[in-house]
């Protein structure tokens, strides 16, 4: 996932194309865009920069959230073993 857009073609949340486009990973999954963004939030509190995929599509049907697997929260590869133990800090789990 480096093009900036999820599934559907929707721009990110929080994409800069100006910043580059390092390689994603994906820390969690949530069925309701709020509980991804609280996620989201979090880590960006703590340096790492998140972002969120079909977070458009289940907020314009959250019946589509299963099917899509969710709104996924994405982080850089170089950032995915702190955003586990911030995540694993929060009682969270991926």
């Amino acid at each position: 996932m480096t093009s900036g857009r999820d599934s559907c073609g929707a721009v990110l949340s929080g994409y800069d194309p100006g910043v580059g486009h390092p390689a994603m990973k994906t820390i969690a999954s949530f069925s309701q865009p709020v509980e991804a963004h609280m996620l989201r939030s979090r880590l960006e509190v703590e340096g790492i920069t998140a972002y969120l995929r079909d977070e458009n599509m289940i907020a314009l049907d959250w019946l589509y959230s299963n099917a899509l697997g969710g709104v996924k929260v994405d982080v850089a590869d170089e950032d995915y073993e702190r955003a586990l133990d911030v995540m694993t800090s929060l009682g969270t789990s991926p």
